[in-house]
C-alpha cells in the first residue's frame, strides 16, 4: 500500500514538473494549481485507505492485547522482567 502511495505521489510531482517545464507563466499557474488539487485528492484517498487498514489491524490485535492485560500472569511476568532487569543492571554495574 505504501508503495502505491509513493508511486502516486511521484506521478503527481511529475505532472507538476511537466507543467512548469512546458508552459507559459499563466499556464504554469493554472496547471500547477490543478496538479496540487489532484495531488491533495490522491493523498486524502490514500490516507483514508490507511485509516481503514489501521482499523482492520486494530480489530485483529486489540482483542489479543486485552486478553493479555486481563491475564492473571501479566503482573507476575511484568514483575519478573522488571526484577530481572534490575538484577542484570546491578551485575553489569558491579563489573564496570
Amino acid at each position: 500500500m505504501l508503495k502505491g502511495i509513493r508511486t502516486q505521489l511521484e506521478d503527481d510531482l511529475a505532472k507538476i514538473h511537466e507543467a512548469v517545464k512546458t508552459s507559459s507563466v499563466n499556464e504554469v499557474q493554472e496547471r500547477v494549481m490543478d496538479a496540487i488539487v489532484q495531488a491533495k485528492k490522491n493523498a486524502d484517498k490514500s490516507f483514508q485507505q490507511l485509516e481503514i487498514a489501521n482499523a482492520q489491524a486494530d480489530e485483529v490485535v486489540d482483542p489479543h492485547i486485552e486478553k493479555i492485560l486481563r491475564s492473571r500472569w501479566t503482573a507476575l511476568i511484568t514483575g519478573a522482567v522488571v526484577l530481572g532487569s534490575f538484577i542484570l543492571g546491578l551485575i553489569v554495574g558491579a563489573n564496570i
